[in-house]
């Protein structure tokens, strides 16, 4: 089963969100994400990221590469600690 999850994003994309399928994340997509190569961030949140709407448009399956691309440095690094912080699971959880 999917699990969905809309979240809002902040800083630099403050007024923003993306969709994310949370069933996609996998201990993969936290190394890709960590990894110094942006071509490996890129996938990962390709990977994940199902919809939304950013400075460069709305997201779909078609283009979400082409708006990740578009990103400004500082709004790249937004939504990476914005997708950290949406995927952290509570220890006691």
């Amino acid at each position: 089963m999917e699990k969905i999850i809309t979240m809002p994003l902040e800083k630099g994309l403050s007024g923003f969100e993306i969709v994310v399928d949370l069933d996609r994340i996998t201990l993969g997509f936290f190394e890709d994400l960590e990894s110094p190569a942006m071509r490996d961030n890129l996938n990962a949140l390709c990977g994940v990221i199902v919809g939304g709407k950013l400075p460069a448009g709305d997201i779909d399956a078609d283009n979400i590469r082409l708006r990740l691309r578009a990103l400004k440095p500082e709004q790249f690094m937004a939504l990476a600690e914005g997708m950290l912080k949406a995927v952290r699971t509570p220890k006691n959880a």
